[in-house]
């Protein structure tokens, strides 16, 4: 759906966009990778977040900047890893191990996706290793349409 430019503001219809935080504390089992949900959706102009399967169902095609931070606070040589996939697709994936007792370790992944209607953007981790934390704000996620194509 492209983008009106008119006089009337009233025929603009905004990009997509969602942004969450607070890891709920519930995943969904995608093989050894677990679907994320959240206790707080910021917004979701488009209503196309599926908090119960974890995922962001694309509703425009176009490019999107895909921002994924996950928190770790453990104890000694836990280790994190927290992974942007496309559809079936790890798009980036990064990692951290906490050094010493209850460091704060952030590991963020940030990747420009180009996806058509329908397509899933998921935020995952690992789920052999370290749960990320559900603490308020420990854990953001974003998704926003920067470029139609």
């Amino acid at each position: 759906m492209p983008r009106l430019i008119r006089a009337n503001q009233a025929d603009f219809k905004p990009k997509p966009l969602f942004s969450a935080h607070t890891y709920s504390g519930t995943s969904v089992t995608d093989g050894s990778l677990e679907r994320m949900t959240y206790s707080t959706i910021v917004t979701d102009n488009y209503s196309a977040w599926d908090n119960t399967n974890g995922y962001y169902l694309i509703p425009v095609s176009g490019f999107y900047e895909c921002v994924h931070n996950v928190n770790l606070s453990g104890s000694t040589a836990n280790w994190v890893g927290c992974y942007l996939v496309h559809n079936s697709t790890t798009v980036a994936q990064g990692w951290q191990r906490d050094q010493n007792y209850f460091d704060y370790t952030p590991t963020a992944l940030k990747a420009i996706v180009e996806c058509d209607v329908d397509d899933k953007i998921y935020f995952m981790y690992h789920g052999n290793y370290k749960e990320p934390g559900t603490s308020a704000q420990y854990v953001q996620a974003t998704v926003q349409l920067v470029e139609f194509s």
